[in-house]
């Protein structure tokens, strides 16, 4: 398609940087055109996804871990997973879906305050379930400090390891 001067808008169009917002491309009905937006830098790729996974599978050992060792307790792999599994299993089955991965029903993205956002709210629902859990399965009653603890100690492990994650990867 040519404009009144002569300048190809195709041409045009496919000189544009990726980096650019929004690009302009012609559709397929002659005369009109749409925006489109380039893919986010940060986004959901595969292996970053397996990165926040497996971090955030670190810090719920490590708070297991370390709190059963507080507590004098025994450490054995099977011991941590048993206590980190209720809190694991509620942030795994909900950050998905409040967007903590970069996708899902929220619609968020890598980010670095997207990401930040959507990793606390999911990591709020996932500690309720995480002692509703703890309590079904192991009969412990989720008194005293403990649900105070249980709620800080991985909520800033979480956040403080994904913000650092998120902005390597929003960087890239």
């Amino acid at each position: 398609m040519k404009r009144p001067h002569g300048v190809d808008v195709d041409s045009e169009a496919r000189s544009v940087s990726s980096r650019e917002t929004p690009i302009i491309n012609t559709s397929t009905t002659p005369g009109s055109i749409r925006a489109e937006q380039p893919e986010e830098r940060g986004g959901a790729r595969p292996y970053r996804l397996l990165a926040l996974a497996a971090g955030d599978l670190i810090v719920f050992f490590l708070f297991a871990f370390a709190g059963r060792g507080q507590h004098g307790e025994t450490q054995g792999f099977a011991d941590v997973l048993a206590t980190a599994f209720p809190f694991a299993t509620g942030f795994f089955a909900v950050a998905p879906l409040l967007g903590a991965y970069g996708l899902g029903a929220a619609g968020t993205s890598l980010r670095p305050r997207r990401l930040l956002i959507s990793t606390a709210l999911a990591w709020v629902v996932a500690w309720a379930l995480g002692l509703f859990a703890r309590a079904a399965i192991e009969g412990h009653t989720n008194d005293g400090a403990f649900p105070l603890v249980a709620l800080i100690i991985p909520g800033v492990l979480l956040l403080g390891w994904r913000g650092v994650a998120s902005l390597l990867f929003w960087r890239r």
